[in-house]
């Protein structure tokens, strides 16, 4: 008899990992109860601490009965003490089905390794016209893969450590790099765009996002700001400059560049609606604050049809670079760009 710490230490693992398997439904590892003083201790027999190992038989159980067994395990409550949706039997099911046709391999049980998986999962590639990297079919992929293989790992059939390494293979999100920023001509290009886009889009809209846009490229505003500056924290009188509430609850001020504080005062003067019962500076089509979608939204038609390959930070980072262009000191384009650490602020530059 080995103790539960008796039997990580053999086994190479944590107590808390062997407790989790332990007495579970149709698990082959059984713990049983002993005196130690004044308390209870669990302790595992030879047998289990042998099948832990690795020292079981192999199941020679046909490998469309395994898969049967596992979607009917799936649909109870046997995996994890509750049934799993439907969208999740449905995910998981094709996941392990893509697997093997990715692969072109026959359906079997030596075919779930670590390496096949990897193999599979990088089958899908990026596609950079579109800028899909086939995240979801790749993570169905590797959820299925692994909920089939805890199965068969309960049921005898897979060593715990095929399972951990299958567990181990992580799924990321790759695409395809974005511009970091614009050069002047290409920002020139982009309000030109936005200016003779007038296919359903008021004056109204249009003055909105290009003020917007230079908040951002002359600013060096995030969106989140840009969307919440209100017009109590435009100051144009003396040294013209943008009080900004943060990220982190930090307040910073920001010089107005001559481009941007015209169009400032361009839009506060002709075409920000008046009376208005909202104090954001930017309003949209309908008068009220742009959401983070309808900014972002609006954002993407001029940028499409501007031919353009970049975020809205994006347009912060110009900002960024400009300062830097125009011999702004880095700690000074740090305290306008609001940056804690001022090796963030050198990344831009």
């Amino acid at each position: 008899m080995h103790t539960l710490k008796e039997a990580a230490a053999l086994l190479g693992t944590s107590p808390d990992y062997l407790r989790k398997l332990v007495n579970q439904p149709n698990s082959p590892i059984v713990a049983v109860k002993r005196k130690k003083g004044l308390r209870d201790e669990w302790v595992l027999p030879p047998e289990s601490v042998a099948w832990l190992r690795g020292d079981r038989p192999k199941s020679d159980t046909p490998f469309d009965t395994l898969r049967s067994e596992w979607l009917q395990a799936m649909e109870s409550s046997l995996l994890r003490g509750e049934p799993y949706s439907p969208k999740t039997i449905r995910n998981n099911r094709q996941g392990l089905d893509s697997f093997f046709k990715r692969l072109g391999l026959p359906f079997s049980v030596e075919a779930l390794t670590a390496e096949n998986l990897e193999r599979a999962c990088a089958s899908w590639g990026v596609d950079r016209a579109s800028r899909n990297c086939h995240y979801t079919m790749r993570a169905n992929c590797a959820k299925g893969v692994c909920s089939f293989a805890s199965f068969l790992h309960k049921k005898g059939a897979l060593s715990r450590e095929t399972l951990e390494a299958l567990k181990a293979v992580g799924v990321k999100r790759h695409f395809p790099e974005r511009r970091t920023c614009l050069t002047s001509e290409e920002l020139a290009h982009l309000l030109t765009v936005n200016d003779t886009v007038t296919a359903g889009r008021s004056a109204l809209c249009r003055q909105s996002v290009r003020t917007a846009i230079m908040l951002m490229a002359f600013g060096g505003l995030r969106s989140e700001e840009a969307r919440t500056l209100t017009v109590d924290k435009l100051h144009f009188v003396d040294r013209p400059y943008i009080e900004v509430f943060g990220k982190g609850n930090k307040v910073r001020q920001v010089g107005m560049l001559p481009p941007l504080r015209r169009q400032l005062e361009l839009w506060a003067s002709e075409f920000r609606p008046k009376g208005s019962p909202y104090q954001e500076v930017l309003l949209n089509s309908v008068q009220k604050p742009y959401t983070e979608s309808a900014l972002q939204q609006a954002f993407l038609t001029v940028r499409l049809a501007a031919g353009l390959d970049v975020t809205l930070h994006g347009l912060r980072a110009t900002a960024i670079t400009l300062w830097a262009e125009l011999g702004m000191p880095t700690h000074l384009v740090q305290q306008a760009a609001g940056h804690t650490r001022i090796t963030t602020t050198e990344r831009y530059i």
